[in-house]
């Protein structure tokens, strides 16, 4: 049995919204985006989901089809970053508080440690309230 005859068939226009590069609408998206969540497998096709966030312009659209996610210390599992140097597809789902829209990417992913490309997506810590030790 095949899930259409289940489910059904999607409208046309949710059918067709899959696009070969970025337009202004997901580029202005991409900008405002605070939070976002990056699926990842490595070779043997274990899945991992992350989650990534910083202030809006965290991601940035490089060109059509290239964004830049920097990566910001957390647990130091690394998976996402394991897993695409063993499998480079990826999957991103793009979201802003209080939209119903969400923003999905589909493709490649590789690692750089490119200084001019990483170079405005460094974070320059604030100082803590309380000081520092």
């Amino acid at each position: 049995m095949k899930v259409t005859e289940i489910i059904g068939t999607p409208k046309p226009d949710i059918a067709t919204k899959e696009m070969p590069a970025l337009d202004a609408h997901c580029r202005h998206f991409i900008s405002l985006c605070p939070s976002l969540c990056i699926s990842a497998a490595d070779a043997d096709g274990n899945q991992d989901v992350s989650p990534r966030g910083d202030p809006p312009g965290f991601v940035r659209v490089l060109d059509d089809r290239t964004i830049l996610i920097p990566d910001r210390k957390g647990n130091r599992r690394v998976d996402t970053m394991r897993n695409i140097l063993e499998n480079p597809s990826v999957g991103l789902l793009l979201m802003l508080p209080g939209i119903e829209e969400v923003v999905r990417i589909n493709g490649k992913a590789t690692l750089t440690e490119e200084p001019t490309l990483l170079a405005d997506s460094a974070v320059t810590a604030a100082p803590l309230p309380w000081g520092s030790s």
